[in-house]
Formats: structure tokens, C-alpha cells, sequence
């Protein structure tokens, strides 16, 4: 019994961690170049690097979390079609406590649609 308890506790513990980081996988799937994009934590442009994408292009952009605070909140990111020039804004995910929930998060950018799958 002694042991069991403390085995559930390591294991909460370690599983209660948070992450420093998330990692981004972003896939262009239109037919024409994206530019501008960014992707950080909704109320905070601090910490983010634009970059741009080609068609059937992908990239992989970590997102820095040990400046967010301790508080919970969602990820954006926005970016900019290029023909015709339409400017794109979604707020997605959750963190919470300053940490991702995800290590991995794959962003692919459609024409009209933005899909995400969380790891």
C-alpha cells in the first residue's frame, strides 16, 4: 500500500510537469505562396518570428513558452494568402499555467480552412 502511494505520486509529479516549449508543424496546402506568418500566445506579440511559406511547403516553428506568466490562455497565429492578398486570424489550442498541453501541434493552412491535429 506504502508503496503503491508513492508510486502515484511520482507519477503525478512527473506527469504534472509542464513544457517550455511547442513545437509547430505548419503545412502550406493552397496553391499559391502564404506570407506573414505568426504564431504565438493571444494577448502577447513578445515572442514570434514572421516566416512565409510556398505552396506544399512545410516548416516547423517552436514557440518559446518560459515568458508567458503562469497563466492559462490560447495560441493565434496569422498570416497573410498572397493572390488575392487576404489576411487570416485564428485563435486555437490551450495552455495552461504558463505550459502547453502539446508537444506537438500540425497546423495545415488551406484556402478556406485551417486544420489542427494535437499531440
Amino acid at each position: 500500500m506504502k508503496n503503491s502511494l508513492i508510486i502515484s505520486l511520482l507519477i503525478l509529479l512527473i506527469s504534472s510537469c509542464g513544457r517550455n516549449s511547442v513545437e509547430f508543424n505548419v503545412q502550406n496546402k493552397t496553391n499559391t505562396k502564404i506570407d506573414s506568418i505568426a504564431i504565438y500566445v493571444r494577448g502577447s506579440q513578445n515572442n514570434h518570428a514572421y516566416f512565409s511559406l510556398i505552396p506544399n511547403e512545410s516548416k516547423t516553428y517552436i514557440l518559446d513558452m518560459r515568458n508567458i506568466g503562469m497563466g492559462d490562455g490560447s495560441y493565434r497565429i496569422d498570416y497573410q494568402l498572397t493572390a488575392p492578398q487576404i489576411n487570416k486570424i485564428m485563435h486555437f489550442g490551450y495552455f495552461t499555467s504558463g505550459s502547453s498541453q502539446n508537444e506537438l501541434i500540425n497546423i495545415e493552412l488551406e484556402r478556406d480552412t485551417i486544420l489542427f491535429e494535437y499531440e
